[in-house]
């Protein structure tokens, strides 16, 4: 089982849970969320205000911006502040089922 841990209160990504196990951090959930694959996903063009935070997507598409692992998962995003760049098309699944994969995830 995987501990809780605490980041630092100034940091952007505070509100998303954070998870140490085997000397291993995870943003989220200590396992990978699986999130099915659905044909009518959205799909967003990152804008420069993307680069390097997708807490700013997670908010914009769910109105929850500790939601932002789920959408770099789904899109096999390990590193959020390196290889994304301007003009890459993500896609964003529908919020129920990433709240119902988290769910999943935790159980």
């Amino acid at each position: 089982m995987a501990s809780k841990i605490e980041l630092n209160p100034k940091s952007r990504y505070k509100q998303t849970e954070v998870y140490s196990k085997d000397e291993k951090i995870f943003f989220g959930s200590w396992q990978k969320i699986q999130i099915p694959y659905n044909d009518f996903d959205a799909e967003v063009t990152l804008q420069a205000r993307h680069i390097g935070a997708l807490d700013v997507l997670a908010h914009e598409e769910y109105n929850d911006s500790s939601l932002w692992y789920a959408i770099a998962s789904y899109n096999n995003i390990v590193d959020p502040t390196h290889g994304i760049f301007i003009g890459d098309i993500l896609r964003i699944p529908e919020k129920s089922r990433v709240l119902a994969a988290i769910k999943k995830a935790r159980a």
